[in-house]
């Protein structure tokens, strides 16, 4: 995100997105993060009057706010330096988000609404690409944080995050059977006031 971006298009919705709605610069935007993230511990959103329709959706701003929301915080939330968004593969395909960790392993974010859709599988693909691609991934890094972090990528622990409203039971038994680290993470609607992780 750039820096003069309005806090709405670029935290999510909340009190903080709120707080800071229409107002540019680095400075509110990282008060309307830290605004939302803070209350109850947890990504907090008001329905209504907070940058949310009554079903839950983020509206306003990009289409794609809690996407922005999550690329803002991931070293916070998952420990993983943001890289990239849409990360266009060779075959067409796009992550939606990709980074890399505190240990130096590339990460996989895939995002989707529901149970049914094919999160893990996605997820899995875009990293076999990922395997079979490794220069691609050290020029992104290259870009974004120069030749001596693009230096200390380490391949032995790869890792995939896939993030949906659910999971059906085949999908945590499946995970447990491969040999891939993949993490599920659900996000849930409680009432009609919060969003939670």
């Amino acid at each position: 995100m750039h820096s003069n971006a309005n806090a709405i298009d670029s935290t999510g919705c909340g009190l903080g997105s709120m707080a800071w709605k229409g107002q540019s610069g680095i400075i509110p935007q990282v008060a309307a993060m830290l605004t939302n993230s803070t209350f109850l511990n947890t990504i907090g959103v008001t329905l209504g009057t907070s940058g949310c329709d009554p079903n839950g959706r983020v509206t306003g701003g990009t289409g794609k706010l809690v996407l922005a929301f999550i690329e803002n915080n991931m070293e916070t939330f998952f420990g993983v330096t943001f890289l990239a968004s849409e990360y266009k593969t060779t075959d067409g395909g796009r992550m939606d988000s990709i980074g890399i960790d505190e240990n130096h392993c590339p990460v996989i974010f895939e995002y989707k609404r529901s149970m049914k859709e094919n999160v893990i599988n996605q997820g899995l693909f875009y990293l076999n690409w990922l395997l079979d691609h490794k220069d691609s991934f050290k020029v992104l890094v290259i870009e974004k944080l120069g030749l001596k972090e693009a230096d200390k990528i380490d391949w032995t622990m790869p890792r995939v995050v896939c993030i949906a409203g659910d999971f059906t039971k085949y999908d945590e038994s499946a995970i447990k059977q491969m040999n891939r680290n993949v993490s599920l993470i659900r996000y849930k609607k409680f009432g009609n006031d919060l969003l939670m992780f």
